[in-house]
């Protein structure tokens, strides 16, 4: 920012509204306008998604229907095909992104998917409370946390939990 332009970047983590495809395969990505707060926002969504899920937005493998071309990872963020996509195979060792409550779904697909900059929530995060389902528990369907108010494997209501906002002192 500033007098101090930043060109440095990892191809995986930059905003592909400041960058574009080369044909160069030792530098796929160019970088074509200065970083802003909104690109800044677009990379730390992509961590959330890295760090809640185990994926990244534009990870899987992506099966494209009606004969259009198949995309490499490094493309689709231009496309908009991220793991929300029907057609993206969703990694089987990620959380699953259905744990997610439907509001915070709804706004990482219009940022990965549509280019949706200008908007960071953060009460997205600050509002996301954690539960597991006694019923999936207890037949061994239950693999993941989530943040729902029904559970996204049986749908039946769950009880959720919060993290305590300060830690006791011992």
């Amino acid at each position: 920012f500033g007098e101090y332009d930043c060109n440095s970047f990892m191809p995986e983590w930059i905003d592909p509204q400041v960058a574009r495809l080369t044909t160069d395969p030792e530098r796929p990505i160019r970088k074509i306008a200065d970083f802003t707060p909104d690109t800044d926002h677009y990379s730390f969504w992509v961590a959330v998604m890295q760090a809640l899920l185990g994926v990244h937005p534009y990870h899987g493998i992506y099966r494209p229907e009606n004969g259009e071309r198949e995309l490499a990872n490094i493309e689709r963020p231009f496309h908009g095909v991220s793991v929300f996509n029907e057609q993206v195979g969703y990694p089987a060792n990620a959380v699953p992104w259905q744990v997610f409550p439907d509001r915070l779904i709804r706004f990482l697909q219009g940022v990965f998917e549509r280019g949706v900059r200008g908007y960071n929530p953060r009460d997205l995060l600050e509002e996301l409370s954690w539960s597991r389902c006694r019923k999936c528990r207890k037949s061994g369907k239950d693999r993941f946390s989530h943040s729902r108010k029904n559970c996204p494997t049986c749908k039946s209501e769950t009880v959720q939990w919060r993290v305590p906002e300060t830690v006791p002192s011992t």
